[in-house]
């Protein structure tokens, strides 16, 4: 099996991963079925960089607020630390209520975005997966189909 096929599990297991996310990001896009489709994959595929950089501050944060007196902390991060908190859960509920006003304005097209960025996320992690065994299915899947050939023959 060549380098590319042994490494193209890496693509497939992500895109399948990505698939159900996609589809919730997809829900709080804007415009029509193409355009959430578009933002739940762009919101998908950048999540993962933004992710570590603000779990990062944030565990910064809390470690200066048990560690550090009142005053420090105020004086390291000032007065507007619990505000930009703040921001970043009003951030989240925002995209709750557009994606619930998205549900109720046009509930056929949000579902649909929804399904089909994932569905076609899956596929595409199917497709990948088929590209890279060939067709033949996994050690796993030729092993199950064996024992269920012998365990289910008539006689």
């Amino acid at each position: 099996m060549g380098i590319l096929r042994q490494t193209s599990i890496i693509p497939e297991w992500l895109t399948k991963v990505a698939a159900v996310p996609a589809g919730v990001f997809a829900l709080g896009g804007e415009g029509g079925l193409v355009s959430k489709m578009a933002y739940g994959a762009k919101t998908v595929m950048t999540a993962p960089f933004q992710i570590p950089a603000a779990l990062s501050k944030v565990q910064e944060v809390a470690q200066d607020y048990t560690t550090m007196v009142a005053n420090a902390f105020t004086e390291k991060y000032g007065p507007s630390v619990v505000q930009a908190a703040m921001d970043e859960v009003h951030g989240g509920i925002e995209y709750c209520n557009h994606a619930l006003q998205n549900l109720q304005d046009q509930p056929a097209e949000t579902l649909a975005a929804g399904a089909s960025i994932a569905a076609l996320m899956y596929g595409t992690g199917r497709a990948i997966r088929f590209w890279r065994q060939k067709g033949q299915g996994s050690w796993a899947d030729r092993l199950e189909r064996g024992i269920g050939r012998r365990f289910w023959k008539t006689k």
